[in-house]
């Protein structure tokens, strides 16, 4: 592997684990904010909280990332001076820390995103802050530290730990020496004792110089915390099987071992005296385990090799059962199992043909086991990609946080459902609105400390974020318990934007939806965090590509809470197969409410708004779908038809089509990249006799009729006119 290889996996696995870092930096310091209090609490959380930073410090330096290096340095020193018990933990010297942690996060963004390091911080404000902390004492940069962690003082306490290292057997391929390492771990402490191991080393036939063979077995004497000296193998331990374990009992003061209890079961019977090693020989060479074989010659008792047996389980540690995975794999992976589903489609088709009764019994049998087990592989890979809530939820303790500060208003975040999992692009795609509805609740929603006092409320506010899921569907709710919205104000603002008439009967859910039409604001004036009419729309739209559905509740002083919801997966999804005309498409089934077979006389038309269907007493907008698709063999008379009634921003909607085929699972695939943006459509899908049917969206068909309705309206004006 070439230089310029290795430096880019090098930088790959950096952006992997400093996203992991830092989101469990701010969880840890949210931890420390909240027991800020307790003297028992706070101790093993600063030292997990200097743990991640160090691992931090790291990473970046192993980057030659110099000045984040300094920068994360001398976060580390006040961490230290924490520790020590030297620095007081307070509200000021905390809001300092979380200062840091903001430029940390996004110093190392723009690390990963550019690849270079970041511009000097020394000179900021933070790093001038961090350096009062520690009594204005000279910073020392981590190159001129001393090489030894250990102090041989007198007072100081030493663990002992056995390391064993069984490297990637390609490491010698990337470039990198394995005693590069054992120096490393040098500088932590004293390798009391080493044992390479070559067992696995092939006959010489087999050999290959650039395979690694040999593993190793240290005990290191050190005063530092055990996971540090892992941080070493941050960029190999994933291919790599490195663990560790406490041995300080099996050694005296004076650092004389005193039993090794990680040897075999024979080994550790002979040190206890309890069997001769020419027994154990013996019984070696019987095909029975050791243990039975030398109960059963009475050289030593059961409940000796029971208990032999627990300190051999004791000494074992589990192997590293995860691994991480390239996104672009996974999809890969997807993809393969959606032409999978097309396959079985298909095949399910053509055995429709088959004329031989038996013949086709036996393949439909076939194509039955075959699409269990294609279910089966898709949930299990569908499953790899699910992430959970938590990943995007973390990170609004920050958002909240500064925001309140900045506004000077008191509120609490709550987060529930962390646990909840969500396709791993729908993670990545949902922090957008999320961020918006938050920014809105704090901004708009939640009213100052005065005021809820004023209003006999808790002086501090709270904001919820929910995730759960139902109904094959995953809901997120953003909840504020502030002011709520203001009905009157919002139509008001309606009316003056022109979205609705003055005299005009709508429901409750409409007029709140009024609130994310572009340019839509109630905000009396303009700040940096909201008022532009810049933010619920764009919510909206966001929700809208992702094939989900937001809902608003709201109510006056007690607070408002939207509600997403969102498909479980995008690559496959649940769809209703209709035909208009010989022309198939599909309708995600999320969107659709009901299906009806409409009767004559539920269809009217109202002079200047075209036509409706009645629906239990309620006027649904009709859609005919062969004129917006302008399709001349589709049946035109309703009562010939089926309906499927849908909601789009709180209105209901009918799309007359010929027929319905059924419920299929279908693969998404986007039209962008063939035909650029089609109007009406989310993309399309290859179905089980090899057409492709358009998977129509809701939300984009409405405004594709509108326009087709304006177009229709102005033809019949410019032939009454010719008229």
């Amino acid at each position: 592997m070439g230089s310029n290889d290795l430096d880019t996996k090098l930088k790959k696995i950096f952006a992997e684990e400093c996203s992991d870092f830092l989101t469990s930096l701010e969880n840890q310091m949210r931890f420390l904010e909240d027991n800020i209090d307790d003297v028992d609490m706070l101790a093993p959380v600063i030292n997990e909280v200097f743990r991640i930073v160090h691992s931090l410090k790291a990473s970046a330096a192993t980057l030659a990332y110099d000045n984040m290096t300094e920068f994360v340095h001398a976060f580390e020193s006040v961490l230290t001076e924490a520790k020590d018990k030297k620095l007081i933990l307070n509200k000021d010297n905390l809001g300092t820390m979380y200062e840091a942690v903001n430029v940390m996060r996004d110093g190392f963004s723009d690390l990963i995103n550019n690849e270079k390091d970041v511009g000097p911080l020394s000179n900021t404000k933070v790093f001038k802050k961090l350096k009062n902390l520690v009594g204005n004492e000279e910073i020392t940069p981590p190159s001129k530290q001393p090489s030894s962690l250990v102090s041989e003082s007198s007072g100081d306490t030493y663990r002992y730990y056995q390391f064993i290292i069984r490297f990637d057997v390609d490491l010698l391929a990337t470039g990198t020496d394995p005693l590069m390492f054992f120096r490393e771990i040098e500088e932590y402490g004293d390798i009391v004792s080493t044992t390479a191991s070559t067992q696995a080393i092939p006959e010489i036939d087999k050999f290959d110089y650039e395979k690694l063979y040999i593993s190793w077995e240290l005990v290191v004497k050190t005063q530092e915390m055990p996971e540090e000296i892992m941080n070493i193998f941050m960029f190999v331990k994933s291919k790599s099987d490195i663990r560790y374990e406490d041995v300080t009992g099996r050694y005296l003061n004076n650092g004389t071992e005193k039993i090794n209890i990680d040897k075999r079961l024979g080994d550790i019977l002979i040190e206890k005296g309890k069997v001769s090693e020419e027994d154990v020989k013996r019984a070696a060479s019987e095909q029975k385990k050791l243990g039975e074989i030398l109960v059963e010659k009475k050289k030593v008792s059961k409940k000796d090799v029971d208990e032999a047996l627990d300190a051999q389980k004791e000494a074992r540690k589990l192997i590293p059962t995860t691994v991480r995975v390239d996104i672009k794999k996974l999809d890969s992976l997807v993809n393969l199992v959606g032409e999978l589903v097309i396959t079985e489609s298909r095949l399910r088709t053509l055995s429709e043909e088959i004329a031989d009764k038996k013949l086709q019994r036996l393949m439909h049998s076939k194509c039955e086991e075959t699409s269990r087990i294609i279910n089966d592989l898709q949930e299990r890979i569908m499953s790899t990609r699910m992430v959970p809530a938590d990943i995007v939820f973390s990170q609004f303790h920050r958002l909240v946080r500064d925001l309140s500060g900045k506004m000077n208003k008191n509120i609490r975040l709550v987060l529930t459902g962390q646990e909840t999992e969500l396709d791993k692009n729908i993670i990545e795609k949902i922090n957008n609105p999320l961020t918006h509805l938050v920014r809105n609740a704090i901004d708009h929603g939640i009213e100052n400390e005065s005021e809820r006092r004023h209003n006999g409320k808790n002086p501090q506010a709270l904001i919820q974020l929910k995730a759960y899921q139902k109904e094959g569907a995953v809901f997120i709710e953003v909840v504020d318990d502030g002011k709520g919205l203001d009905r009157e104000r919002i139509i008001q603002k309606g009316i003056e934007k022109g979205l609705i008439q003055k005299d005009e009967i709508m429901t409750d859910d409409q007029i709140f939806a009024l609130i994310m039409a572009p340019g839509f604001s109630t905000a009396k004036e303009v700040t940096d965090v909201s008022g532009r009419g810049v933010g619920l729309d764009v919510v909206k739209k966001a929700i809208g590509e992702l094939h989900g559905q937001i809902n608003i509740k709201t109510e006056k002083d007690v607070g408002t809470t939207f509600i997403i919801r969102l498909p479980l997966t995008l690559a496959i999804i649940e769809g209703l197969l209709f035909t208009v005309g010989k022309q198939k498409f599909v309708i995600p089934l999320l969107s659709v409410d009901e299906t009806i077979r409409p009767k004559a006389k539920s269809i009217r038309t109202i002079e200047g708004k075209g036509e409706y269907m009645d629906v239990r007493g309620k006027p649904n907008t009709l859609i005919k779908l062969f004129e917006v698709f302008k399709i001349n063999d589709a049946s035109e008379k309703p009562e010939e038809s089926i309906v499927l009634n849908v909601t789009v921003d709180h209105k209901q909607y009918s799309f007359l089509v010929d027929d319905i085929i059924g419920k299929q699972q279908v693969v998404l695939k986007s039209l962008d990249d063939n035909y650029g943006n089609v109007e009406g459509f989310a993309g399309a899908t290859i179905l089980g006799d090899g057409s492709i049917a358009p998977i129509v969206e809701p939300g984009e068909l409405v405004k594709l009729y509108k326009k087709t309705e304006i177009l229709i309206q102005r033809k019949n004006i410019n032939v009454e006119a010719a008229r």
